[in-house]
């Protein structure tokens, strides 16, 4: 009987030894996975996993509406853009045969939709005269002369 008692502690001590090292390994691990968890949350005051993704969470949704809120913006600002009349060119010419020195001009102020006005000068002898024509989409309820029309294309090809 004495020999299976011995044989019974030897077994508890050997099962304790195991279980001492179970417990050491645990431990670690238990202290490799606050560390990650501390990186993961940082110093934010966050105690627990779930405070910290319920976090993150919050913070993704307000990112993602910063985002939303922003590309609303840009849209609205590139649709301005668009309207604005900042595509500009100029043509100097003689309107008259007999007057020289390109006296004369065409200022063609556009934007990207082809809307805007054209500003003509046309200098002659004794007189000179301004016209402004509209522009949508390109073209003008009135006569357009050549030199306009010019105009026109080369302040559209402007980049």
């Amino acid at each position: 009987m004495e020999a299976f008692i011995e044989e019974i502690i030897a077994a508890l001590i050997l099962l304790s030894a195991v279980l001492c090292i179970a417990v050491i390994g645990l431990w670690r691990q238990g202290a490799s996975l606050k560390r990650k968890l501390t990186g993961l949350i940082g110093h934010s005051g966050v105690t627990n996993l779930d405070e910290a993704i319920h976090e993150l969470r919050q913070r993704i949704e307000k990112v993602e509406q910063l985002t939303v809120k922003q590309t609303n913006q840009l849209d609205t600002l590139n649709g301005t853009l668009k309207t604005m009349k900042g595509k500009a060119a100029m043509i100097r010419y003689n309107a008259f045969a007999d007057h020289g020195n390109n006296q004369s001009f065409s200022l063609a102020v556009v934007n990207e939709l082809q809307d805007g006005y054209v500003l003509s000068g046309i200098r002659g002898r004794e007189e000179s005269y301004v016209y402004a024509k509209p522009l949508v989409k390109g073209e003008s309820p009135f006569h357009l002369s050549p030199e306009e029309k010019e105009a026109i294309r080369q302040a559209l090809a402007t980049e």
